[in-house]
């Protein structure tokens, strides 16, 4: 397909999925509070529930998120799951107690991104600007593999940098300090999408 835009697909999804939205930022606090290796499985849960978005959306059931109340009902939603989630950040416990704690599940990863209205906007985005209409499938096809692929890579360096800046978090006031920004950023994140 030699009119399939490679490049333009990939400056694209590469600024879509490297900028923080809800998943990047739950990503980056999993890493800090569990570490690499104890994320895994919400990083993967992640993973999976954004190619959902992306394969619902370019073989035909993303349709149904044009009806604004569909599109409504899933922001409200999101709203309502983020804000649970951003509270139990900016409430969590210090690093030395984090062990008492259960790491973030497989499940929570899917539904982060099924309920993702910015995962939707950003897969319809891709699907529709870089598929072609004269080989749909192909190309659709190729559009959700080249995103997995960068997910996988940006969501990876996400959860990776939570980690590494771990040491940071060892004093209680900065610890507590992140936590609490995290959580604002992570409401934002979604509040300026519901407002859209």
């Amino acid at each position: 397909m030699h009119e399939f835009n490679w490049i333009g697909l990939i400056v694209f999804s590469t600024v879509l999925l490297g900028t923080p939205g809800p998943a990047v930022i739950s990503l980056f606090y999993s890493g800090i509070n569990y570490g690499l290796k104890n994320s895994l499985p919400y990083f993967f849960g992640v993973l999976v529930g954004f190619m959902f978005n992306l394969v619902i959306c370019a073989f035909g059931v993303g349709v149904i998120l044009e009806f604004e109340t569909v599109y409504s009902a899933l922001k409200i939603a999101m709203l309502g799951y983020i804000c649970c989630f951003a509270y139990r950040i900016a409430t969590s416990a210090p690093l030395d107690a984090v062990g008492e704690t259960k790491p973030l599940h497989f499940m929570q990863g899917i539904l982060l991104n099924l309920l993702n209205p910015k995962a939707y906007v950003a897969a319809m985005s891709a699907i529709s600007q870089f598929s072609l209409a004269s080989n749909y499938i192909q190309s659709a096809f190729l559009v959700v593999v080249v995103n997995s692929i960068l997910a996988f890579v940006f969501h990876g360096l996400w959860c990776f940098s939570g980690q590494y800046v771990r040491r940071l978090f060892a004093h209680p006031k900065w610890y507590r300090t992140i936590n609490v920004l995290l959580a604002v950023l992570l409401v934002l994140s979604v509040t300026i999408v519901y407002l859209v």
